[in-house]
């Protein structure tokens, strides 16, 4: 089995460090073993590093798009790899001005919301991850992951990853393509005291200078911009859900770019009502793509994050508009 590298290069970081290629490749390779059933793992896979990356490519995500080739016939010459991906959201890529209003305005309701902040998460998450085989005709599914993340106060916990439902988009051929069974556990992994992964170490302060620097020693915000703000907030989802005047901090940050665009009320892909803002952003190294977050404007949570490429798919042989990352929090 080889990397398809060319696939990947205009997504890649400048750093490819920080993406936990290892970790996905060997998830990807387990998902492609136990089409049928798994065996839940454990281990203790350590910290996970800081990242500088165009917004999804995620540090600890592990490979959702499962690729399979098919065999050649006599005298054929390999297809181009085409990779399925997950439906847009209606109403993601249009804007009715600037969302400062209504973020403001979801910032004063979240400040005395009732839904107090907690460590851990459990979220579906699908991101572009593609291998070939040999050269192959290439064949692929949406298979999201279904993640439990539980944290203690003293920095152990557990992370699980199930296979969520898998999806084959209209149009391409799932004849012989044996998905994985939902509910199968690719990674099931334990911590101890202080060994967590986490991007963000202990609690967010509501002061927004503060906030700010957090924010900032995870992920190049000031060099990469708002696209990077909406990958660094939806990392910290990813651990933990912040408590309501951190959540209102959060929104205000928002509130105060002026490429912060407002979508109207969106559904997730839960079919969840929310306030919906997005940003469009070409970070060094990367495509133009649009950020989008659905958030609940009465409690300020984040209820989803989308990122679309829409306007050109660099070597990734997939249609534009294309979802690329997505991450629905339960």
């Amino acid at each position: 089995m080889t990397n398809d590298l060319d696939l990947l290069k205009q997504l890649a970081p400048r750093d490819a460090t920080v993406v936990d290629t290892a970790r996905r490749e060997e998830d990807l390779a387990e998902i492609l073993a136990t089409p049928r059933s798994g065996a839940p793992r454990s281990g203790n896979q350590g910290r996970i590093p800081r990242r500088a990356v165009i917004g999804g490519l995620a540090a600890a995500g592990a490979a959702s798009i499962l690729v399979v080739g098919s065999p050649l016939l006599p005298g054929s010459k390999p297809a181009t790899a085409l990779a399925a991906t997950p439906p847009v959201l209606d109403g993601c890529l249009g804007e009715r001005g600037p969302a400062t209003q209504a973020l403001t305005a979801a910032a004063t309701a979240t400040a005395t919301s009732t839904f107090e902040g907690a460590l851990g998460s459990r979220y579906s998450t699908w991101s572009l991850f593609t291998r070939v085989l040999n050269d192959q005709p290439v064949r692929s599914a949406v298979v999201p992951q279904e993640v439990s993340f539980t944290l203690a106060e003293d920095g152990s916990g557990q992370r699980t990853v199930r296979i969520g439902a898998p999806e084959v988009p209209a149009g391409y051929d799932a004849s012989g393509f044996e998905l994985p069974t939902p509910g199968t556990v690719v990674r099931d992994d334990k911590y101890g005291p202080g060994q967590a992964p986490r991007v963000y170490d202990g609690a967010l302060s509501a002061d927004p200078s503060t906030l700010r620097d957090q924010l900032e020693h995870a992920h190049p915000i000031r060099e990469l911009g708002t696209g990077e703000l909406f990958v660094a907030i939806t990392d910290l989802y990813k651990e933990q859900r912040p408590d309501p005047k951190v959540r209102a901090q959060l929104l205000r940050m928002l509130a105060a770019r002026p490429d912060v665009v407002a979508l109207g009320t969106l559904r997730d892909r839960a079919g969840r009502p929310g306030l919906g803002v997005g940003v469009s952003s070409s970070q060094p190294g990367g495509l133009p793509a649009r950020f989008v977050m659905i958030i609940d404007a009465a409690s300020g949570l984040l209820l989803s994050y989308e990122q679309i490429l829409t306007s050109s798919p660099g070597k990734l042989d997939i249609k534009i508009p294309s979802v690329i990352d997505y991450a629905l929090f339960q």
